[in-house]
């Protein structure tokens, strides 16, 4: 996926949202210098989107740049855009355990936003003298276990999208070959390429899917190119 992302960028050096994704792509690889690079392009080119600021605050959290993510969710912790909001807001509440443990507590995946901020943080901060006792009392929480499944990309025909209340989704994608049931827990926070918005009533469209096999479907969708 990151050597498709580098291609389009060299191809394409104004499209903001393929540097955003190769930022993400990056990100969970582990490779957090190069996702600022990346992230920080794609807000050059797109500078009032605040979604990339976001993802930039959360790859700074995982770099463990703590004043440069403070610094930015202050700022969108008062965001009009009510997703935005709520999730700067989430990580501000969150940052003292980051820090402290290295880990966010377990978490429903319809509160996560785009990304984890600690999928690239490898190692617990050290503790000075008056935490250590703490830490003893107060065991650190289960680290999740990363998500290692291969990341495949299918292009084929949407011919429908099923909702739940949950705002979950699973789309029936149609190729020359098979036809896919692709899932996602939170449509309202899958990285979209093509589309403002993602909608339920999509049909008969043609799309690029990036997603990972398995789950409880076909796939579990990473991000979706609506054409």
């Amino acid at each position: 996926m990151i050597q498709d992302l580098v291609f389009v960028v060299d191809k394409e050096p104004d499209f903001a949202e393929a540097y955003n994704m190769l930022a993400l792509a990056r990100l969970q690889g582990g490779g957090v210098h190069s996702a600022i690079e990346a992230i920080k392009v794609a807000i050059q080119l797109s500078p009032r989107s605040e979604q990339y600021l976001l993802n930039l605050a959360q790859i700074d959290l995982a770099g463990k740049r703590w004043d440069d993510a403070t610094s930015l969710l202050e700022r969108l912790k008062d965001s009009s855009n009510l997703q935005i909001a709520q999730a700067a807001r989430k990580n501000l509440d969150d940052l003292p355990t980051l820090k402290k443990y290295g880990v966010l507590p377990q978490q429903n995946a319809s509160q996560n936003p785009q990304m984890d901020p600690t999928a690239a943080v490898s190692s617990v901060p050290e503790h000075d003298a008056d935490d250590a006792s703490s830490a003893q009392s107060d065991p650190a929480p289960a680290e999740p276990v990363p998500d290692r499944r291969k990341v495949q990309f299918v292009r084929g025909r949407l011919i429908k999208v099923d909702c739940n209340q949950n705002a979950g989704a699973i789309l029936t994608v149609r190729t020359n070959s098979r036809t896919l049931k692709l899932r996602t827990d939170n449509y309202k926070s899958l990285l979209l390429v093509g589309a403002d918005e993602f909608s339920c009533g999509w049909t008969d469209r043609a799309v690029v899917a990036n997603y990972k096999a398995g789950g409880k479907a076909d796939g579990d969708l990473v991000s979706v190119e609506v054409q």
